[in-house]
Formats: structure tokens, C-alpha cells, sequence
């Protein structure tokens, strides 16, 4: 029984132990922000805080950052990341269904390759649709949705092994 009670106590605490996140306050965000003098206008206006978005909320049971505590990124850490960049080899976007795409419940596959090209600049390839039930992709219901969810871990390891 001892141990039944220790896990109970663990299961009703550990949502209050990973919900350390806490949005930043305005000096916060400016500081992430970091020096925007010398850039152009339009990315200087993007990454003014201003009043144009609803703050970040403080994260609820089952929300990703209630449940994977994150560091944070400045700009400028994201500036000097390394980042995949079009060249000669790599220069059009695939994109893989999975599942499929119903009409009404999922946006036009052709829409989504428009956005793409539109959105980054390159030419676009809708890839055949992968069926999800027998494949290796483990899925879920979330409890709060309902909704379908894939393991992101088995997605990534099943786009490696797909040559675009």
C-alpha cells in the first residue's frame, strides 16, 4: 500500500515539478530580442514585441512547455545557429503526407505546396501519401482532443529513410 501511495503523491506532483515556465515579462522578451539597430526596417519592425500578439499563457497540464521544461532562444542565438540553406543539391521542399488528407477536416494538399513555395521561395514536391495504420509510426489519442497524434521520434527516423 506504501508503495501505491508514493505513486499516487508522484503522479500529483509531477505536473507542479516540469510547470517551471513562466512567460517573460516585457524587459525579458526586449533582452531576448537583443539590439535591432543596423537591421533593416521590416525585420526590425518584426521583431518588435509591440502589442500585435497575445502574450504567451502560462502553460496548462498536458501543454508541451508544462511538460518539457525549455532553456529558450534569444535572436541572436537563432542567428547563429546553423541552418539548413538552399544550394545546387538542396533546393526544393518535399512534403510527405501522412494519412489522409480529408476534405473539410485537413487544408488542400495543393494549398499547403502553394503556401511552401510562396513561403520559402523553392519548388515543391508533394511526395505519395504514406498510410499510418501498419506502418512503424506509433500514434496516440490525446486524452484532451481526441484527436490523432504521431510520435514525432518515429516520424523523423521514417523521413530519414525516405530519399527525397
Amino acid at each position: 500500500m506504501r508503495g501505491f501511495f508514493q505513486l499516487v503523491m508522484l503522479l500529483a506532483v509531477a505536473p507542479c515539478l516540469a510547470m517551471d515556465f513562466r512567460p517573460p515579462n516585457p524587459a525579458e522578451t526586449l533582452k531576448a530580442v537583443g539590439r535591432t539597430e543596423g537591421l533593416p526596417v521590416t525585420l526590425r519592425r518584426a521583431l518588435d514585441p509591440g502589442n500585435d500578439f497575445a502574450p504567451i499563457a502560462v502553460p496548462r497540464p498536458g501543454d508541451w512547455l508544462a511538460e518539457h521544461p525549455e532553456l529558450g532562444q534569444t535572436f541572436d542565438d537563432f542567428i547563429r545557429a546553423k541552418h539548413n540553406k538552399p544550394d545546387t543539391v538542396r533546393n526544393k521542399i518535399c512534403l510527405q503526407p501522412l494519412g489522409r488528407f480529408l476534405e473539410g477536416r485537413s487544408p488542400p494538399l495543393e494549398s499547403l505546396k502553394a503556401y511552401a513555395a510562396a513561403y520559402f521561395g523553392m519548388n515543391v514536391k508533394i511526395l505519395t501519401p504514406v498510410a499510418i495504420k501498419g506502418s512503424e509510426l506509433t500514434t496516440r489519442v490525446n486524452y484532451t482532443s481526441g484527436n490523432r497524434q504521431i510520435l514525432t521520434r518515429d516520424v523523423l527516423m521514417f523521413l530519414k529513410k525516405v530519399p527525397p
